[in-house]
């Protein structure tokens, strides 16, 4: 049976597909050259933003100022300065310069100090410190604060002895414990003490000793 194209859907069906086939291949190719053109004109500006002018500076070169030196000034004599006359001071007080005594003079070589440890005859304490106990005892110097604290103590006393024995520039070395009178009754107790003198070289000479004083508390 012969069919009229005119009314074949599948005729129509199939001149519909390529219509729509072209028509969409039409709008992918136009809108392709547009959007390449609208790339074109971006790529273009941003070039345009970002071109950088090199300007060419020229080279300058830097001068140092060159100082002169200050020439020294000299002095010179003016005609119209009158000169001033010589003073002349004339003392008539001397403030009684003439009245004061001279420092006395440095002891001689051979009366200087000599350490007990180099010295060839050590001085000797007579009546050793038996001596000391007795007068500690026969005098009362315990000393009163540690006496009431039944506290007990120790004195190292220094001194010289001298060419005839006796204790000289007395002074305390160390107390246990401090600020308890133990010091000021040690040295109360070897300017009271006799030595024998130290020998060097066959001579009296003078010693620097030290002597330890130990105060004992009575028991109550």
């Amino acid at each position: 049976m012969y069919q009229n194209q005119k009314y074949d859907l599948k005729f129509h069906y199939r001149r519909a597909l390529e219509l729509s086939v072209i028509l969409s291949l039409s709008i992918v190719i136009l809108v392709m050259m547009i959007y390449k053109k609208f790339e074109v004109d971006i790529n273009v500006r941003a070039v345009d933003v970002i071109t950088i002018e090199v300007a060419d500076i020229p080279r300058t070169r830097i001068i140092k100022p060159v100082i002169k030196p200050v020439k020294p000034t000299v002095p010179v004599e003016s005609p119209h300065i009158d000169q001033a006359a010589p003073m002349h001071i004339d003392f008539q007080d001397d403030g009684g310069l003439d009245r004061i005594d001279p420092p006395p003079p440095p002891p001689p070589a051979n009366e200087l100090p000599v350490s007990r440890w180099v010295v060839e005859v050590v001085p000797t304490l007579i009546g050793g410190q038996q001596a000391i106990i007795d007068f500690i005892t026969s005098h009362n110097l315990f000393p009163e604060v540690a006496s009431k604290l039944g506290v007990s103590g120790i004195a190292l006393i220094g001194f010289t002895v001298s060419t005839t024995g006796v204790p000289e520039d007395i002074h305390i070395m160390q107390e246990i414990p401090v600020d308890l009178g133990f010091g000021i009754a040690g040295m109360n107790v070897m300017r009271a003490m006799k030595f024998t003198p130290g020998i060097q070289q066959d001579k009296p000479v003078r010693v620097e000793m030290q002597q330890s004083i130990r105060f004992t508390a009575q028991s109550r």
